[in-house]
């Protein structure tokens, strides 16, 4: 586990304490976190390792970062706005029409997306020595599934 909120870096810290994330993936070079199921933030190391964080009680089955075309997806309120969920699921809200992802979002990716009533952006914003790199993220072109979803 590590310890996020040090604006040097992160320190290694105890599962038990307060904003303790584990380390979900170590990756090198140039990769990204953003295919990472359930990561919410990555750090960058000097040296090159870059880390792939979230939380412990993350779920990768419901990880909307992974999610893909032809899956669904429910909106869950202003922290967890989206989950992964199978379709027949009464609770899944729109199914993924189409997926970018490792591209700095303009608003207009769905536009051309036949039969999308909305969009979802998710991104997570790279930190330590990778702090001027483009933001890590996935844009969802989403499709409601009933009426008031979109």
């Amino acid at each position: 586990m590590v310890q996020n909120g040090d604006p040097t870096g992160l320190v290694t810290a105890e599962c038990s304490e307060d904003r303790a994330l584990p380390v979900l993936e170590v990756r090198a070079g140039n990769a990204k976190c953003h295919d990472v199921p359930g990561v919410t933030e990555s750090y960058a190391e000097e040296q090159g390792s870059l880390y792939c964080l979230g939380p412990p009680d993350a779920d990768p089955g419901k990880a909307i970062n992974t999610a893909q075309v032809g899956d669904c997806a429910a909106r869950y309120g202003s922290n967890k706005p989206f989950a992964r969920m199978d379709c027949s699921n009464p609770d899944a809200d729109f199914r993924i029409l189409h997926r970018i992802a490792g591209v700095t979002p303009s608003g207009r990716e769905c536009d051309t997306v036949s039969g999308a009533t909305s969009r979802y952006e998710w991104a997570l914003q790279p930190r330590g020595f990778a702090r001027g790199a483009s933001p890590d993220g996935v844009v969802f072109c989403l499709a409601a599934l009933h009426a008031g979803s979109g």
